[in-house]
């Protein structure tokens, strides 16, 4: 699919806008690592505005918390608030299910005390459990945990929107 120049009006100024391919920062997923691969973007030449197209959004997003549940690092405040959100549970159910209270959740979740292994563990443990992937795919999320370390920088998380698969960069 090729650049398609002026049929497109940005969303902020209205003023005619571009649409090209590229790799996209997905900052609406609450994350500051997740990164869409080659999708589409309408670009704004007055404003600057970038406006993604995603598309099958929801399946991206399901993709996004199997890698967040796989990844070799540990989870931070923000994984762990994409992860309950995507589970479409609030603080207090979430915490009640983690056994912790609903406090310790949002000061997780807000990066204001660190996440202990265990709790890491379990967290990741719990969204496999409870999330929608195959009895095989809950064994191999189980057995990356003895991946994660600490040894380290944090890990990008690149989706390829279109083949729904993804790469820790």
């Amino acid at each position: 699919m090729g650049d398609t120049k002026g049929k497109d009006r940005c969303s902020n100024c209205g003023q005619p806008a571009s649409r090209i391919r590229r790799n996209y920062l997905f900052r609406e997923s609450g994350l500051s690592n997740a990164v869409l691969k080659d999708i589409q973007v309408v670009t704004c030449d007055q404003c600057g505005n970038v406006d993604p197209i995603i598309p099958r959004l929801s399946e991206v997003i399901t993709v996004l918390a199997s890698a967040i549940v796989r990844k070799p690092r540990p989870l931070t405040g923000e994984d762990v608030r994409f992860l309950r959100k995507q589970m479409a549970m609030n603080g207090e159910t979430f915490a009640s299910h983690l056994g912790v209270d609903k406090t310790t959740l949002s000061k997780w979740e807000n990066n204001q005390i660190p996440i202990g292994a265990n709790s890491d563990r379990l967290i990741r443990a719990l969204v496999l459990m409870l999330g929608p992937d195959s009895k095989a795919e809950i064994e191999n999320g189980a057995r990356n945990f003895t991946a994660i370390n600490d040894d380290g920088e944090p890990v990008r998380i690149e989706i390829d929107a279109k083949n729904l698969a993804f790469s820790y960069v």
